[in-house]
């Protein structure tokens, strides 16, 4: 067998395991589309106009907090992902640019951070937010996630594999102060790296879910994963309805990451 087909015959078997792997993963997608139609057991058409998608959507598009909620969505994952981008941007710029003593201290704490399973932080978190009287307050949604350890040692990889402490040095010796370095010369810099922190940190605040149920009490202050809470079936295709901004957003941002990445160069 020549080499080309046997390369091309590899290719189609990835492909195909691909393929079935993918198939296999939009099972959850599927079974949340059929239970839409279905209650108490009993399966429903979906042209129905009380059970259809008329009905689904008067109960969740057309509902009186609906708009709360997609505001609420909205405001926590813009906030979150601005002050991301920006913390960490700053953290890894300080971590490698300058030299102090507890410099590999913090770094230590940040892949310690990471390896502590979600769970375990929980119960802490909900007393400490609770002693900074931040119950039902949407600053508790965002501000507590806006330096996460992985945001920032992902943008500190990316300034280390820059080489640009030369540049950095002559616009010092030009003048510049530190905050017109950082962000005449560093952000623009680092924005495919910024762009992958921020896709990262908008699927975290658009489906972070867990922590909200405890802290929001109101349910026009609960984000837009909560809607559908009246039955199972509004909540199936609620839940179907709030991941299209993440689908849009998977397919462009390698278009977004490449756009960046250009135009910095």
């Amino acid at each position: 067998m020549q080499p080309n087909i046997k390369d091309h015959l590899v290719k189609i078997i990835v492909t195909c395991i691909l393929l079935l792997i993918c198939i296999s993963l939009t099972k959850p997608f599927i079974s949340h589309f059929v239970q839409s139609f279905y209650i108490y057991d009993m399966p429903r058409s979906p042209w129905q106009s009380d059970y259809g998608f008329n009905g689904l959507i008067s109960q969740i598009f057309y509902s009186e907090i609906f708009f709360d909620n997609l505001w609420v969505s909205i405001k926590i994952a813009s906030l979150g992902v601005l002050f991301s981008c920006l913390f960490c941007a700053m953290t890894a710029y300080a971590l490698v640019m300058y030299s102090y003593k507890i410099k590999y201290v913090i770094l230590t704490i940040l892949l310690v951070v990471l390896m502590i399973p979600e769970f375990v932080k929980v119960m802490p978190f909900f007393i400490t937010i609770k002693q900074l009287h931040l119950l039902n307050n949407h600053l508790a949604l965002w501000i507590p996630f806006v330096v996460p350890p992985l945001g920032v040692l992902v943008i500190k990889q990316y300034i280390e594999s820059l080489f640009i402490k030369e540049i950095i040095e002559a616009a010092r010796l030009d003048g510049a102060n530190e905050w017109q370095v950082f962000y005449k010369i560093m952000l623009p810099l680092l924005s495919p790296a910024i762009s992958i922190v921020a896709i990262i940190q908008f699927t975290f605040f658009w489906n972070y879910i867990d922590l909200s149920v405890f802290i929001i009490s109101e349910t026009d202050k609960k984000p837009l994963l909560h809607i559908g809470s009246n039955g199972f079936p509004t909540y199936f295709f609620g839940s179907l309805s709030v991941i299209v901004p993440i689908i849009v957003l998977a397919i462009s941002s390698r278009s977004i990451t490449h756009y960046l990445k250009g135009s910095t160069i």
